[in-house]
Formats: structure tokens, sequence, C-alpha cells
């Protein structure tokens, strides 16, 4: 499989990520199951949003928006109205200042975008636990 890259428009702005080489990606990954895994292990989906807020250091939050910086750029107007492609990390601080909202749904989208098939397992876990729940509830 080759480096790949993938496009989302989030808010005024469209973002490519190319995904992370095969070396960098297998310590990005144990960092992120350490960092949030205990967060998404069962609960609904909200339950595990806040588990995952609040078990995040800052130290975490900025390395994974510096590995995926590296791996984003971010279209931009050049001159005579040209599209251009701009490196994310050389513009992260100014791009995301007053933005934060964003900020998350790119860092949301650049892990999606690598670990595409976990995701979905946790995904379908999730949908399944949560069915589960209501039927349960529904039974009582």
């Amino acid at each position: 499989m080759a480096i790949e890259a993938k496009t989302k428009v989030i808010g005024a702005h469209t973002y490519t990520v190319r995904t992370l080489g095969a070396i960098t990606a297998r310590g990005v990954f144990v960092r992120l199951v350490k960092t949030v895994g205990g967060a998404l292990a069962g609960g609904t989906a909200t339950g595990a949003l806040v588990k995952v807020l609040e078990s995040v250091s800052e130290s975490d939050l900025a390395y994974f928006c510096d590995v995926f910086a590296a791996q984003t750029t971010v279209a931009a107007q050049g001159k005579a109205g040209a599209t251009v492609q701009q490196p994310l990390a050389s513009i992260f601080d100014l791009h995301f200042a007053g933005r934060m909202l964003d900020m998350f749904q790119w860092l949301k989208f650049s892990v999606e975008s690598n670990y595409p098939d976990v995701f979905l397992a946790l995904a379908s876990a999730v949908q399944r636990e949560e069915a589960n729940v209501t039927a349960e509830e529904s039974a009582s």
C-alpha cells in the first residue's frame, strides 16, 4: 500500500491529509491507544467523548497535532486567484486561532484517515453496545 491522501472541507478550508508511513503510524497508534483507548472502551459515544477529553494531556494533544500537521496541507488562494497547497505545520498557530472546533474536527479527520479500519471497528462496537443498552432498557 502506498501513501494515500484524503481531502475534506472543514469550515471554510479544504484539508488534505497524507497517511503516515508504517513506522511512524505504529508509534502514533500506540500513544493514541494509551492516551484515549480506555475512554473508548464501553459506554455511550457521548460518554466516550467526555472521557477522551478528560484523559488527553496538553503534551499529548500537542504531539498529535504536530504529527498530523506535518502530513497536512490547506488549500489557500495564491496570487492571481490560483489555489495553492500550504503546509499546515507552517501556519498552525494562526490558522486555528479562535477556531478550536475546526482544529478538533481536522484532528479527528487526520486520525480517521490514518486508521480507518480501527475506527470502523470501534464505531461498530459502540453501535452494538448502544443497541444492547436500548434493548435492555426496553425489556425493563
